[in-house]
């Protein structure tokens, strides 16, 4: 997955403020890869305090053998059964929403095969086309009876979801992103720290950014896993002016005082005044 970079008024926006919580996240993703284990990081803040920046940077800095995957909740999906967990296997795979069921199936099993072979990779794409919408045209017998008892069905999804991150991570480093978590579903958090907790000796970290009414709605988020919140604060006022002359350095002290107590330290209004402003 890559991530655009953020540009205002014909330039890239420096990222201003985060420096430790830039580093935070680069040293632990480095754990990961020479620890092989797996980390959970939580970051929340309001809205337009630079979650999705800081994310940005993150990716920047990984190394490319490493994987990264990305999923982001959405507010018309609220809640939908395993969103989080169908659009991070379909990026994976390269399935785009609207394919045909035979294009989807076919791109499932040419991405499978990298990780599964023989029985086990049929194994996995019945069961993990059954997850993102592309069931097998010529579903096995115990499928046929699954589908008829939804804790059987969501058990074996569960672990096939399981197996495919154990396999992608035995092949290299995996970093997966969850965007606006606070729209996620209660499936699909369960699934990653299901996930993280089979895979603890593998190199594999879960970054998942959300408002703080995350914890509304889920109290007990990945309580069973070692997972580190980062809570962003306000830009300070030094950063705020630096990205002010940053992006226009022909502005007056007037101007720049003007931007940024306005702003009050939220990133997102910073740059729609230097917008307006400019």
């Amino acid at each position: 997955h890559t991530i655009e970079p953020r540009t205002l008024l014909g330039r890239r926006t420096p990222c201003v403020g985060r420096d430790k919580e830039i580093a935070l996240l680069d040293a632990t993703f480095r754990e990961c890869i020479e620890e092989s284990v797996a980390r959970a990081v939580l970051i929340t803040a309001p809205a337009g305090f630079g979650k999705s920046r800081l994310q940005q940077e993150l990716v920047g800095r990984v190394d490319k053998d490493a994987t990264v995957l990305f999923a982001r909740a959405d507010p018309m999906g609220i809640g939908s059964s395993l969103g989080l967990v169908r659009q991070l296997l379909q990026g994976a795979a390269g399935i785009r929403e609207g394919d045909p069921n035979a294009a989807r199936h076919a791109a499932l099993r040419q991405y499978l095969s990298r990780f599964f072979t023989d029985d086990a990779l049929e194994r996995q794409l019945e069961l993990l086309g059954e997850l993102i919408g592309a069931p097998s045209p010529h579903p096995t017998p115990g499928m046929r009876a699954a589908r008829d008892d939804a804790r059987i069905l969501a058990a074996w999804l569960r672990r096939a979801f399981e197996e495919w991150m154990e396999a992608a991570s035995d092949a290299g480093p995996m970093l997966v992103l969850l965007e606006d978590l606070h729209w996620g579903d209660r499936g699909s958090v369960a699934f990653f720290e299901d996930a993280l907790r089979k895979n603890a000796n593998r190199a594999l970290m879960v970054v998942a950014l959300a408002r703080p009414e995350v914890h509304e709605l889920f109290p007990e988020l990945w309580s069973k896993v070692s997972v580190q919140e980062v809570r962003l604060p306000a830009l300070t006022r030094r950063a705020a002016e630096r990205l002010v002359r940053a992006l226009m350095p022909e502005a007056t002290e007037t101007s720049v005082e003007h931007i940024v107590v306005r702003a009050e330290g939220n990133a997102f209004y910073l740059e729609e005044l230097i917008r307006h402003v400019a």
